[in-house]
């Protein structure tokens, strides 16, 4: 008889039917147990796992992250998977979509250096008092570094509406709420988010690509060379305005 949840551990086997089981949250899970058990189950091909998490280099990613200890030196304290529902109008029609994010979470308190360089003192004292956590992608990263950080599920969700939000300047409605979550869904959307980029190879090249525009950034900052390398906010904004005053008309 099947459970009404099933926990994720490190001895997990998964069958078909545990798939579409929702997930005990109470247990806690990491992001090593997420990934082997996608990989090592008996009753589940690896190729057929991959096909149906649409992720053809999971085999890649498991042996990524085997190859090396985890080390939680940096910025992350935890894993989430978050829901987030998107409204918005675009020439008459509704364009609504919700979907699961998968991201970095900071410790609380914890203010990046390009916040306090660039927001008020006050506003920075704010966020540490109200214990302030900043989000990070983690597509980019090796999965050694991120194996064994725990993986929770936000007990929240948010809605944008970018009718009404964009033009009242607020950021979205929040609701106090732990969404069910079933097994293919937390599979799923991690491997979606971590296979972004294509296997650790073509993640790394895009990552090199990367290194490379902002050293070049870096480099005409500091040589006074900006307006070489960049389109002024100004000249972005009138282009923006022209775009959408276009469409109105």
């Amino acid at each position: 008889m099947q459970e009404d949840t099933i926990k994720i551990t490190s001895t997990l086997d998964v069958d078909f039917d545990d798939l579409m089981t929702d997930v005990d949250l109470s247990h806690e899970f990491t992001l090593r147990d997420i990934v082997r058990a996608a990989v090592s189950s008996t009753h589940i091909p690896l190729p057929l796992m991959s096909e149906i998490l649409h992720c053809p280099c999971l085999h890649e990613f498991w042996k990524e992250m085997e190859s090396q200890p985890f080390d939680n030196e940096g910025d992350i304290e935890y894993l989430e998977l978050s829901w987030q529902g998107w409204k918005s109008t675009f020439d008459g029609k509704n364009e609504d979509s919700s979907g699961w994010m998968f991201d970095g979470v900071g410790k609380a308190g914890e203010i990046p250096s390009d916040l306090i360089d660039n927001c008020p003192k006050e506003e920075i004292d704010k966020m540490r008092a109200e214990g302030y956590r900043q989000g990070y992608a983690i597509e980019m990263s090796p999965l050694y570094k991120l194996a064994d950080y725990i993986v929770r599920v936000k007990d929240s969700i948010h809605i944008t509406d970018y009718d009404v939000d964009w033009k009242n300047g607020t950021d979205g409605s929040t609701i106090k709420l732990t969404p069910s979550v079933c097994l293919l869904e937390v599979m799923y959307n991690v491997m979606w988010e971590l296979s972004f980029f294509g296997n650790p190879e073509q993640r790394n090249q895009q990552l090199e690509s990367l290194k490379g525009t902002i050293d070049e950034f870096k480099k005409a900052k500091e040589e006074g060379r900006l307006d070489e390398v960049s389109v002024p906010w100004e000249d972005v904004k009138e282009k923006i305005k022209k775009k959408w005053l276009d469409k109105e008309n």
